[in-house]
């Protein structure tokens, strides 16, 4: 009787050893496949693959436009186009770009700005810049802005802006025009001609 006893008490052990090591790969592929599910087509278009660097602006300037800089990097296989930027800290936020027309240089708003795959796209003083209007909060030198960046592909992405009193000037063909320290409220920047307008440092 002993001997039947242990007998039943082993084959239900090796019945339960059976019955786990049978959920165990089960287990493990409806973790991943909850894990896709979450993630939706995060493979196909990966956050990781779009890096943002030197994301700055320059300290506002009462009643006038803010200025702010960055860098796109595009490290995926697909290209992806920047929608739309916007802060809590700004009534609303513009992606400019100072172009070249006949020799005189013109500001021209954007709609979006495409990142193609292996490339980067600078916001930079003198070419494509961020105008930043309407400051929800007094802000000074070494503040942070926090910023949402929408993307087609990639979706939105929150970055912090650093404030700065100077944004080192870089090298460009076009000069480096100072918007946040002109007036902007009266001007249509659609038809407007910039190439004389460098207002004086404050």
């Amino acid at each position: 009787m002993v001997s039947l006893t242990r007998h039943m008490i082993a084959v239900g052990l090796l019945a339960a050893s059976m019955g786990l090591s049978g959920c165990g790969p089960a287990a493990t592929t409806q973790s991943k496949a909850n894990q896709t599910a979450a993630t939706g087509n995060q493979d196909q278009f990966p956050l990781a693959s779009l890096g943002i660097i030197n994301a700055k602006l320059r300290t506002p300037v009462a009643g006038r436009p803010s200025a702010g800089y960055l860098g796109i990097e595009n490290q995926g296989q697909e290209a992806d186009r920047l929608m739309a930027i916007t802060s809590p800290d700004f009534g609303r936020v513009e992606m400019h770009d100072t172009q070249s027309d006949g020799g005189m240089k013109k500001m021209v708003k954007l709609d979006g700005v495409e990142i193609g795959p292996g490339n980067t796209v600078d916001f930079a003083p003198g070419g494509k810049h961020l105008m930043l209007f309407e400051p929800t909060r007094p802000l000074k030198n070494g503040d942070t802005v926090s910023m949402e960046l929408t993307f087609a592909n990639a979706g939105p992405m929150t970055i912090r802006f650093t404030v700065l009193d100077e944004i080192p000037r870089q090298p460009s063909g076009m000069g480096d025009m100072d918007h946040s320290k002109m007036d902007h409220s009266q001007m249509d920047h659609s038809g407007m001609d910039h190439g004389a307008m460098d207002a004086p440092k404050q």
